[in-house]
């Protein structure tokens, strides 16, 4: 079974980027929103990040 959410770390990983350049993406906007699944962790919507991917959302 997929995982419907995942890390900053598994959403890096799927696509190829650093911490760095993850953050630089996140900021300039555009980047699916996370939910907040309290104080310090973040989850991302696997669909929306595909979705994000697939309407050219990596440079």
């Amino acid at each position: 079974m997929e995982k419907i959410l995942m890390t900053e770390m598994e959403v890096r990983d799927m696509l190829g980027i650093g911490r760095t350049t993850f953050w630089r993406m996140r900021r300039q906007g555009g980047f699916p929103t996370p939910i907040n699944m309290g104080t310090r962790s973040l989850r991302f919507r696997r669909h929306d990040v595909e979705a994000w991917v697939s309407e050219g959302g990596v440079h």
